[in-house]
C-alpha cells in the first residue's frame, strides 16, 4: 500500500510537471522573440506552472485518482479526458479569477472574438491537462488496482 501511494504521488508530480512544460512551450512559442528569451521563459514557466498545477489541481485530480484506484480503471482515455477536464476547469477557472481580480474588472478580459478566446482557452489549458493525464497514466494509472 505504501508503495502504491508513492507511485501515485510520483505520478501526480510528473503530471503537474508535464502540464507546466506544455503550458510553457505554448507561451514561449507565442511570446518570445529570441531563442534565449524563449529558453528562459520555458524553464521558469515550467517550474512556476508546475507548482501552480500541484496546488490548483490537487482536489479534482485526487478525486479522479481515488475513483480510479477503487474501481480499477486503467483506461488511457479516462486519464487523458480527466486531465484535460481538470486543466480546463481547475487551471483555467482559477487563472481567469486571478487575472480578473488583479485587474479589478473583467472588462477587456476577452479581447476580440469570444469564440476564438474560448477555443484558445480550451486548447491551452486542455492540452496542458491532457499531457498531465497521459504522464500520470504512464507512471501510475496503467497499474491501477493491481495492489489489491
Amino acid at each position: 500500500m505504501a508503495q502504491r501511494v508513492t507511485v501515485i504521488f510520483a505520478g501526480y508530480l510528473g503530471a503537474c510537471l508535464a502540464a507546466g512544460l506544455v503550458f510553457s512551450v505554448v507561451l514561449a512559442a507565442r511570446y518570445s522573440d529570441s531563442i534565449g528569451k524563449g529558453a528562459g521563459l520555458l524553464i521558469t514557466g515550467t517550474v512556476l506552472i508546475a507548482i501552480y498545477a500541484v496546488i490548483v489541481a490537487l482536489l479534482p485530480a485526487f478525486l479522479g485518482i481515488i475513483y480510479a484506484e477503487r474501481a480499477g480503471v486503467t483506461s488511457i482515455l479516462y486519464y487523458a479526458v480527466g486531465g484535460a477536464l481538470t486543466g480546463i476547469v481547475a487551471y483555467g477557472f482559477l487563472f481567469a479569477l486571478l487575472l480578473s481580480s488583479s485587474a479589478g474588472t473583467t472588462k477587456g478580459f476577452v479581447a476580440g472574438n469570444p469564440a476564438q478566446f474560448l477555443l484558445s482557452w480550451i486548447v491551452l489549458f486542455g492540452a496542458s491537462g491532457l499531457a498531465g493525464g497521459l504522464v500520470y497514466w504512464l507512471v501510475a494509472g496503467r497499474k491501477t488496482g493491481q495492489g489489491r
